[in-house]
């Protein structure tokens, strides 16, 4: 008994800095359980950034896996060292697939082709020899410009008449020869072009006619009731006294 009201002697008299203790006791019990509970919610959310980060990063990927390359298949033949069908990246031109059949060969000639065009899937590339190109200089005018090589019998897609562009054929050979004179004359007649009724492709035809003079031609005839004689023609814009001399045994009016 004695020693209880001892303690209890000690608590009243002490009550005072028992209290104040207890006190700091609990406010730092309870600082201490806001720094921990703060820590904990700052890791989880930098946790979560690093996560959501990770995350975007993956997205970014995937996407840049999804857009893979497209690839065209692309049939050349003719004058190439390697024909044959190839496969070349979206947005390459016809020269890249030559550069990609190996090349052309010595006797090879691109005059009717763009080289330059965009290629697309299931093209047919045909590459002539200069023994074809001479072929159609000599047999052109006998035949309709629609039926041309570039489209008979497999349609070459690299030609610049199937393409946006128009193609000039190339120009005949004058023949300046006296003992053939009778003859050429008189295969010439059914194979002259009339100024005044051909259109702006057969006007092409011409040697150094291109497709401004040709439209030239038919602006002039339109505006004056057409060509009185062949002579007529230089007075049209662009055509002189040496390109009348060039295209003369090949026109009618």
């Amino acid at each position: 008994m004695d020693k209880l009201e001892g303690i209890k002697q000690f608590i009243f008299e002490n009550k005072k800095k028992i209290l104040i203790g207890v006190s700091i006791f609990i406010i730092m019990a309870l600082s201490l359980g806001v720094i921990f509970i703060y820590k904990n919610a700052y890791k989880s959310k930098s946790e979560k950034i690093v996560y959501e980060n990770v995350a975007i990063e993956h997205q970014e990927g995937n996407t840049k896996e999804e857009n893979t390359e497209e690839y065209y298949y692309i049939d050349i033949k003719g004058e190439v060292n390697n024909p044959g069908v190839y496969s070349i990246l979206k947005g390459k031109r016809v020269v890249d697939v030559i550069n990609l059949a190996g090349g052309l060969k010595e006797n090879a000639n691109t005059s009717l082709l763009n080289l330059s065009m965009l290629v697309k899937d299931q093209m047919v590339i045909i590459i002539y020899s200069n023994k074809e190109i001479l072929t159609l200089e000599d047999t052109v005018r006998k035949e309709n410009i629609k039926t041309t090589i570039c489209k008979d019998p497999v349609k070459n897609d690299a030609c610049t008449t199937n393409s946006e562009t128009t193609t000039k054929i190339p120009a005949l050979k004058s023949n300046n020869s006296s003992d053939n004179s009778t003859t050429n004359t008189d295969n010439l007649a059914s194979e002259k072009i009339n100024i005044n009724t051909s259109s702006k492709e057969l006007l092409m035809t011409l040697s150094k006619i291109g497709e401004s003079k040709a439209i030239s031609i038919i602006e002039y005839r339109e505006k004056n009731g057409g060509f009185k004689n062949i002579e007529e023609i230089k007075n049209v814009n662009g055509i002189g006294d040496s390109l009348f001399e060039s295209i003369k045994d090949y026109i009618t009016v």
